[in-house]
């Protein structure tokens, strides 16, 4: 069985090493992004299962990101997972899932992904 692959849009290079060892620790195939203009170079080629993005990112935010899959047909239905700081940015989002950084622990995260997209 193929690893599923999440889409990983992070622009603090320290928050991706460490998210991208967690979850290639518990079997994921991670593909990078700085922001959302890399994600969606990197989406058209890829066959993702996840993404999980950072909300505020230069260039291309996570709303952008979020917002410009959600109205493609193609990706409106991609589970996307955002990392939020504050509770009130889930407001006037329409993602799939949040998790709350810096106290984003990897158990509430591998089980999210779990949630979202089936074991592996």
């Amino acid at each position: 069985m193929t690893a599923p692959l999440i889409l990983l849009v992070e622009d603090n290079s320290t928050v991706r090493c460490a998210l991208c060892a967690i979850l290639e620790r518990d079997g994921y195939t991670v593909l990078s992004a700085n922001n959302g203009q890399e994600a969606l170079k990197l989406l058209a080629r890829s066959e993702v299962k996840l993404i999980l993005s950072d909300l505020e990112m230069p260039r291309m935010d996570g709303r952008e990101l979020l917002q410009t899959l959600r109205a493609d047909p193609q990706y409106a239905h991609l589970p996307f997972v955002v990392m939020i700081l504050y509770p009130w940015d889930v407001l006037t989002l329409r993602a799939d899932a949040f998790l709350v950084k810096p106290l984003l622990q990897a158990a509430d995260l591998l089980l999210t992904l779990q949630n979202l997209i089936g074991p592996h």
